[in-house]
């Protein structure tokens, strides 16, 4: 995995957890 690409899955798992929705 590019280190771009894991920052986008932190980044969209951190918005995913603060609405209580983790849909990855």
């Amino acid at each position: 995995m590019s280190k771009q690409l894991l920052e986008a899955i932190g980044f969209i798992h951190d918005a995913g957890m603060a609405h209580g929705a983790t849909d990855i």
